[in-house]
Order: C-alpha cells, then sequence, then structure tokens
C-alpha cells in the first residue's frame, strides 16, 4: 500500500531524443556508458575563478552561471588526456517535464550531439534507452546543428 515502496517500471527512449534548453529544441545523446557528467556544447567559455562564474556561448547566445567547482575529466579514446572543465547546473526539459539544476560540464561538442546525458539523469528520469532506436518519445527538430 506504500507507494515509496513501488517499483515503476522504466520508459523506453531512443539513444537519440529531443531536448529543450533556454527554449531551444536540441538533440542529445543518452549515453548508458556515461558514469560521469552530462556535457552541453559551448561554443566557446570563460571561466571566472574571482566571481565563481563561467561566461559560455551556444548557438550565438551569451550565457553567465555561477559554477560548483571545476572538475579533472579524463577525455578517452585516441585523445588520451586530462583537462579542468567547469560543472554548472542547467535546468533542461525532457519529454514535457522541467528536470531543475542538472550537473552539466562544458566542452565543444561542434561535430557531436551537442547534448550527452549520463546515467544518473537517466535514472532520476526512469528511462531506460534502447540503442537501437531514436525519437522514441520526442520528435527530430527540423533545424539542427549537428545530428
Amino acid at each position: 500500500l506504500d507507494k515509496d515502496n513501488w517499483v515503476k517500471v522504466a520508459n523506453e527512449i531512443g539513444f537519440k531524443e529531443t531536448v529543450e534548453f533556454d527554449g531551444e529544441e536540441i538533440i542529445a545523446k543518452f549515453d548508458t556508458g556515461n558514469g560521469s557528467l552530462c556535457v552541453m556544447h559551448a561554443d566557446n567559455y570563460n571561466i571566472n575563478d574571482k566571481n565563481k562564474t563561467v561566461t559560455w556561448t551556444y548557438n550565438k547566445k551569451k550565457f553567465r552561471h555561477p559554477y560548483k567547482k571545476i572538475k579533472d575529466v579524463h577525455v578517452g579514446g585516441m585523445r588520451n588526456y586530462t583537462e579542468k572543465r567547469p560543472v554548472l547546473e542547467l535546468d533542461i526539459t525532457f519529454d514535457g517535464v522541467i528536470f531543475k539544476e542538472v550537473d552539466f560540464t562544458l566542452d565543444d561538442r561542434s561535430k557531436r550531439t551537442h547534448i550527452l546525458i549520463n546515467r544518473k539523469f537517466m535514472r532520476k528520469a526512469n528511462i531506460m534507452v534502447n540503442a537501437a532506436k531514436s525519437f522514441v518519445v520526442t520528435t527530430k527538430p527540423e533545424k539542427i546543428k549537428w545530428d
């Protein structure tokens, strides 16, 4: 009878779905292998350690956010190096639900999907990824910078 003990079946989504950030539809990759932080594309960013803020641009829009911390991120694969990235709390909308203060790092993802979603977000949203499908619960935006 206690609903706090209920286990709800996760909703199936595709590995690529549309999310909204600042009123803009962006294709996101839901990466079940990402046990670290979500990543948002930034055309460029500047860290101000004195004010603990980051000024960054996305799609010609300027943003300024306080950062929680600076994280050493190991970039694997062929690149294999470590870099320092700011950790920001951003609000995103997925499948009609607003998720507040999701931890994101910033990176140049200009040649990849502009948002990479981690497992922690997937658990919070109660979703499971079908790697063979895309755009199961959302619609692919007509205007996109990168697919």
